[in-house]
């Protein structure tokens, strides 16, 4: 191949020179003349291509007696339009195959033909389509010097499969950039992008293939810069369609990284402004694609790093990034990790200032203590004392000059402080490696709870609630001034420390990373320790005016706390300051660093890692994104074929699930003669189970425990996979569980009590290393967990028909996530001083919201008003805790079901204030559950130690599930959890005991029926 290329490819003459060569073997051989050539090339001479010249030069030579005598005109030869319709068929017909057609050189000669340009083109672009391979085959058979000619063409008609074909070449080929800017076929991208009356599907091909020009190619930056791409880019963010926003955002970050002059150019054009307006685009991949595009915009180093601007624009960024914490993406809390990355590689030294604050767990106001570096190299240090109302008192303040612990000052600091220097900075790791850098149990910030109070209950609600009324309001984010210098920085460590507790693992390593690293320059490198001697000053508030003239003094980190010693007199010389002087200069007063310098007496070592140390954590998004352009994109998907596999498997499913339907409406009608008390599955787990979850469809239940889970086939009674949640994930108990798309391929879908949510597909795989559970997503679907004494943690409701989930537990709202769109669409106040502990909603009319409140209430919400008004109705007659609630579909009606602790059970019409029916089943009810679609009802209690299932229909109780002794009998022990499946006559029983049992009707009804 490589011959091929040297002697066919590089040169117009010699590749000439070699094509009459093969031409020459064809003759000449025929009359026993053998050419030979050097280098020596394998005989083509009988090679079946040779087939289609006879043919092509056959039916020329036999028109030209006819042609020389008159009687017809010369017919041109159909050689091109033969060859290509024998490549349209093969194109119709490849299938599976990876081996190119024979026509594909002969093709290649068609685009230097006018006539038969555009149709080649199109043939071309399908064969591209077709994959990877078929890129690779394109281009070892010369392919590039024939469409790069083309980018100088004029007509507008090429544009939409030029830009297709160059989309399929550089997904593939990347290195084809360099080519493209010595020939300036870039231009021919921007013209296409910069032409709003263009498709959009061509204008995203041109931005991708900008986008892949410039990609860490510094002449290809320049070049794009001067045709105007960052204001052809900025112009079109607002455009509707969402694939060419992500990638005008990549093609922006892209093109301004490591380039302080694109960088320039955006913020000429308020580029920051009009990218963060798409962090809360509907599209996950559209605010991952803003991130990464804010987080090259702020990695960008520049010789006036003293600009104010710089650090407006900076903090302003941070402080808009800083609220996609929560996002429901994990792709785009990556991508947030990588950008705060990079502010903490800008303002390194400020960081170490908030990371030992952090680690420390001090809290001190920012009007109480100041800190900030002077120009002279000394970390100034003020003071205001505060009253018991946190004012200030008489505007007396007290303030000092620190000096550094890098200069001889700090040097020369006893043993014994040193190493309590090296444990304050050890303390920041432990943070970071055990616990502190876990979910706290009330689902706040980690950031925001100190060392003595990690998984407090108390303080978790203050701590979290304090860290998010911080941040700004405001969409657009309009400047970080709102924020003190000092606070700003410690906002963005404690944003980077609870994502090193996120609860998707990617994302949590990667903020762990970002922590540990900070840590060790901390621990190991002189220049980053010039902060942790003399950080944090201590001070005594006095009793009067007078006294405002208190004492601060140096601080070293201790393992224990705070020690304080007084530095010694006499010890700053002049050449003491000088030494801090030349060590500090990078860090300018304003606080934005210098881009780095090399230092002549510095080692070579050290200049590589701090250029290295400007480069933030690199995420694989922008290569899964160019993904997109290398897998075919005008094949039908594979489902779509009615004889491909995975279209049979969804019509089984299909069927299957109208099957089981069917069943759910014959089953209900013979139920008032049926007793549910026929023991069909029985299973003891080693830990008692804590929910119960029937699959619709598929005969399975889901047994979670307090922080696993295990999948049961209730129809073989054996385990079909069982999955830990150990500390890698989650050690939080587990209390809600849904199937979601459970019509076709499902997915298992639990929240926490710490407020995480994961989602696992392949949860029902056997027990193997190659086939267990893979998590898709995890979020925090909740934060701020209140501190109550009969703890509910998370309750949630999954709405398929939407793919809305309802969330809400022991907080003071209802939280409404779009699964679809990764994004939290509403928060409804719950108007109640309790917590939730059940909800349902309307699958019918999808407007309506229930929640049953700890109170004895149950509150009606309509989700078409604002949330502020959302409340409709509050249903007061229950005394005490309401144990379940349910929108029951009964036939044509639809009806409210709720069940509260002291054993009463209501029945309620949407319209109407009052209860239309009201059962007293027990003296007490620990668990109930409803049944979705009968009039069934289930619940128990720990003293009677039996299961009661009533029929609402018809007032009156089925039977009861007892405890028995003998041989015969069964064992029933205190309940945990009872389930109904959703379309079948069977119960879920979770005993404390670690029994599993399913009941059934009886086996006589069910034969009969």
């Amino acid at each position: 191949m490589g011959q091929f290329q040297k002697l066919y490819r590089q040169d117009l003459l010699v590749a000439s020179l070699f094509r009459n060569f093969l031409l020459a073997e064809r003759v000449m051989r025929s009359y026993k003349c053998t050419p030979e050539s050097h280098p020596a090339l394998p005989p083509t001479h009988q090679h079946p291509l040779w087939q289609a010249w006879d043919l092509a030069l056959d039916h020329v030579l036999s028109q030209l007696p006819d042609v020389h005598a008159g009687k017809k005109d010369y017919e041109p030869s159909q050689f091109f339009s033969q060859q290509l319709s024998a490549f349209q068929v093969w194109l119709m017909s490849v299938g599976d195959s990876k081996s190119p057609p024979q026509q594909l050189p002969i093709v290649l000669q068609f685009l230097l033909s006018q006539a038969h340009r555009l149709q080649a083109l199109e043939l071309l672009g399908r064969f591209l389509d077709l994959g990877s391979w078929a890129v690779h085959s394109a281009l070892t058979v010369g392919i590039f010097p024939y469409v790069l000619k083309l980018l100088g063409s004029k007509l507008r008609e090429l544009q939409p499969i030029l830009m297709f074909i160059w989309a399929k070449i550089l997904a593939v080929d990347p290195s084809c950039q360099k080519d493209l800017v010595k020939d300036n076929g870039y231009k021919y991208f921007v013209q296409v992008l910069g032409d709003t009356s263009m498709q959009c599907e061509y204008r995203t091909m041109a931005a991708f293939a900008i986008s892949a020009v410039v990609n860490k190619y510094p002449m290809g930056q320049e070049r794009c810069l001067q045709s105007g791409v960052v204001g052809t880019c900025l112009g079109q963010l607002e455009e509707p369609n969402p694939v060419l926003r992500q990638w005008l955002a990549i093609c922006l970050g892209r093109l301004w990284q490591n380039f302080d002059s694109a960088r320039w150019y955006g913020a000429r054009d308020n580029a920051h402004d009009k990218l963060i307006s798409l962090l809360w685009d509907e599209i996950p991949d559209v605010r991952a694609a803003a991130v990464f595009a804010l987080g090259t915009y702020l990695l960008n180093t520049s010789e006036d790093g003293t600009s104010e601007m710089r650090v407006t624009i900076d903090q302003a960024v941070g402080s808009a990034l800083l609220q996609l914490m929560n996002d429901a993406s994990p792709v785009v809390r990556m991508e947030l990790a990588s950008a705060l990355h990079g502010l903490t590689l800008l303002y390194e030294k400020q960081f170490h200032i908030a990371a030992l604050h952090f680690s420390e767990g001090k809290r001190v106001a920012a009007t109480n203590l100041t800190t900030s570096v002077t120009p002279t190299g000394w970390i100034h240090v003020t003071i205001a004392p505060q009253d018991s109302d946190g004012e200030n008192e008489g505007g007396s303040t007290a303030s000092t000059n620190i000096p550094t612990p890098n200069s001889p000052l700090s040097t020369s600091l006893s043993g014994n402080s040193q190493h309590s220097i090296s444990n304050g900075i050890d303390s920041l790791a432990s943070h970071a490696h055990n616990g502190e850098l876990q979910s706290s149990s009330v689902g706040g910030p980690p950031g925001d709870l100190p060392p003595t109070s990690r998984g407090s209950i108390s303080n978790g609600e203050a701590s979290g609630k304090q860290f998010f009324e911080d941040l700004p309001k405001s969409k657009s984010a309009p400047g970080g001034a709102s924020l003190g210098a000092r606070n700003w920085y410690q906002q963005i460590w404690r944003g980077m420390v609870y994502l090193a507790s996120d609860p998707f693992p990617k994302v949590a390593d990667a903020a762990q990373h970002v922590v540990h690293g900070l840590h060790d320059k901390l621990r190991q490198k002189p220049q980053a320790k010039m902060i942790g001697a003399t950080l944090v000053a201590s001070y005594s508030a006095p009793c009067s005016p007078k006294d405002a003239g208190h004492t601060v003094k140096c601080a070293t980190l201790g393992a224990a706390g705070m020690k304080f010693r007084q530095p010694k007199s006499g010890m700053a010389s002049s050449a003491i300051m000088s030494r801090v002087k030349s060590e500090l200069t990078s860090l300018p007063p304003t606080g934005r660093p210098k881009a780095p310098s090399p230092d002549p007496s510095s080692s070579g070592d050290e200049d590589d890692e701090g250029e290295s140390s400007l480069h933030a954590l690199s995420t694989q998004f922008c290569d899964w994104c160019c993904k997109y352009f290398a897998n075919p994109l005008m094949k039908q998907p594979s489902e779509c074929d009615p004889a491909s596999p995975g279209y049979q498997q969804r019509e089984y499913r299909f069927i299957r699930n109208h099957l089981v339907r069917e069943e759910m409406a014959r089953s209900c009608l013979p139920l008032s003669g049926s007793r549910i008390n026929d023991q069909i599955f029985v299973n003891r787990e080693a830990r008692p189970a804590q929910l119960l979850k029937f699959h619709p469809y598929q005969p399975q239940l889901a047994v979670i425990h307090r922080n696993c889970w295990s999948i049961w086939d209730i129809e073989q009674g054996s385990k079909v996979t069982s999955f830990q949640e150990n500390c890698t994930y989650s050690t939080a108990k587990i209390t809600a569980a849904e199937f979601i798309n459970p019509h076709d391929i499902s997915f298992l879908l639990v929240g926490s009590e710490d407020g995480a949510v994961h989602v696992w597909r392949d949860y029902c795989q056997e027990n193997s290393e190659a086939q267990k559970p893979t998590l898709v997503t995890a979020w925090r679907g909740l934060l701020d967990m209140l501190p109550v004494s009969k703890r509910v943690g998370m309750v949630l409701e999954w709405e398929q028909q939407t793919g809305l989930l309802y969330a809400s537990g022991d907080v003071r709202h209802v939280r409404v996530w779009d699964t679809h769109k990764e994004l939290m669409v509403q928060d409804i106040p719950t108007h109640a001083d309790s917590s939730v502990t059940c909800l349902t909603s309307d699958s019918a009319e999808r407007s309506l919201l229930i929640a049953g409140c700890g109170d004895g209430t149950v509150r009606l919400y309509d989700r078409r008003q604002p949330s502020n008004s959302s409340l409709v109705l509050t249903l007061r007659e229950h005394q005490g805790w309401i144990v379940n609630v349910l929108m029951q579909q009964y036939g044509s009606e639809s009806t409210i079901v709720s069940c509260s602790v002291g054993g009463e059970v209501k029945t309620w019409d949407p319209r109407f204030m009052k209860s239309v029916g009201t059962y007293n089943l027990s003296p007490t009810i620990n668990v109930c559950d409803i049944h979705p679609r009968a009039p069934l009802l289930a619940c128990a209690s720990h003293q009677q130690q039996a299961i009661r299932i009533f029929n609402l229909e018809r007032n009156e109780v089925l039977n009861t599930i007892r405890y028995h002794d003998g041989f015969m009998g069964q064992k029933i022990g205190s309940s945990n959890c009872l389930a109904f499946h959703p379309y079948k006559v069977l119960l879920a029983h979770g005993g404390v005991d670690g029994m599993v049992a399913i009941y059934s009707t009886e086996r006589k009804k069910l034969s009969g029926r």
